[in-house]
């Protein structure tokens, strides 16, 4: 896992990829926003950086940044496909349900000791997981 741009952008290079503006570019953004972005706010980020790139590259540079695993992809109650840069912690979310801010939550081990103990005890494989809480951010209560 990598969490700045340049141990990102040398993870890349170091395993031969090239760095296409574009993909630079959406490394430059995960860096910098540490908060998930969907793809219409990435390609608005694009936008205000001078770089135009239709839906399509952006997806295809997302699913390449997902299978190096240099992002990961959140899903919200929206059901919206999210993406942000992958980081040595673990960690989930809060979300405003009037304002739609998006915290980042961590926890201790506990919680993979709990999913542990679920895997055991249903026999079910535990891949991933993903724990988001909903409710009112300090401004919007």
């Amino acid at each position: 896992m990598t969490s700045s741009r340049g141990s990102v952008t040398h993870q890349l290079r170091k395993e031969g990829h090239r760095l296409t503006k574009i993909r630079q570019a959406l490394v430059d953004i995960f860096t910098a926003h540490h908060l998930p972005l969907t793809a219409y706010e990435i390609q608005g980020l694009l936008l205000e950086q001078g770089l135009s790139s239709n839906k399509t590259t952006i997806y295809r540079e997302l699913e390449f940044l997902l299978g190096k695993d240099v992002i990961s992809q959140v899903q919200f109650q929206d059901r919206v496909a999210r993406y942000e840069l992958k980081t040595d912690h673990h960690h989930h979310h809060l979300i405003c349900t009037s304002c739609s801010v998006v915290q980042d939550v961590a926890f201790d081990d506990n919680l993979e000791k709990h999913a542990a103990l679920i895997s055991a005890a249903t026999d079910f494989t535990i891949t991933s997981h993903s724990l988001e809480f909903y409710g009112h951010c300090a401004r919007c209560k």
